[in-house]
């Protein structure tokens, strides 16, 4: 009913301008939508095509292509003066906006369904407290959902078990007094659950070989083993290999 091509062009693929731009034409085509009525019930021609012509307009920018026949048959009878032929193009162009209204409704509810199944949701393993703030923030700048924090391994383990629903990637320092990313790695990995690890490190990391054998033992996925700081570009890397199914990135 609508080409998501155009709507995606006009809104540079932004979700919130795509819902602005979509409720914009809504509210002008209703309105414009009862101009023609009110017109065509008085007979004023003129006006019948003026309203015609702007949802037209509209409907083009979008590619709402019925509703823009629909403007097109009724904008002929208005010009030929046939009251017959406009009451029926009247008619159906309320019905056609009823469709699209149906239409945008369900596309919409579609889209905040996949919104929330999209948006992944961490836990994030860090003992400096600031370093942990950091990182949060840093994760919802890149778009991400829940995000559950501990300040040892221990406390993430416990997280992790009663996460509902559940931890898609756990994002941990390798070193940390008591349990550190690896020993966590290793019970997160007993627990036999389809999660993501990222292994992050101020020090000098280890070779990522010995790191990868470990979360291949533990059957966890390994997106990476990276230096701090994790920046925005290095998360959306990371995120990217967890969304494609693969993994085990040093950097």
């Amino acid at each position: 009913m609508i080409d998501h091509r155009l709507l995606e062009s006009l809104s540079a693929g932004k979700a919130e301008s795509r819902r602005t731009i979509v409720a914009q034409f809504w509210r002008h085509a209703q309105a414009d939508l009862a101009g023609v009525q009110e017109a065509a019930a008085a007979g004023d021609f003129e006006r019948v095509t003026h309203f015609s012509h702007r949802i037209r307009g509209s409907s083009a920018m979008l590619g709402a292509v019925r509703l823009a026949e629909s403007c097109r048959d009724l904008e002929a009878f208005s010009r030929a003066h046939d009251s017959h032929g406009v009451l029926e193009s009247v008619a159906v162009l309320v019905h056609e906006m009823r469709l699209l209204e149906d239409y945008l409704e369900d596309a919409e509810t579609r889209a905040s369904q996949d919104a929330v199944r999209d948006r992944l949701r961490f836990l994030v393993v860090e003992d400096h407290e600031f370093q942990r703030n950091v990182l949060v923030r840093t994760l919802a700048g890149v778009g991400a959902g829940e995000v559950l924090q501990a300040a040892d391994g221990a406390t993430a383990l416990d997280l992790f078990r009663a996460a509902r629903p559940p931890v898609d990637i756990i994002l941990s320092d390798l070193n940390m007094p008591g349990m550190g990313g690896l020993e966590l790695m290793r019970c997160v990995g007993a627990l036999r659950r389809d999660v993501s690890v990222i292994l992050a490190t101020a020090v000098e990391a280890p070779l990522p070989g010995p790191v990868e054998a470990t979360a291949r033992d533990c059957g966890v996925k390994l997106l990476g083993l990276v230096s701090k700081p994790l920046t925005a570009r290095k998360l959306r890397t990371l995120l990217e290999l967890h969304r494609a199914g693969t993994g085990r990135h040093a950097g």
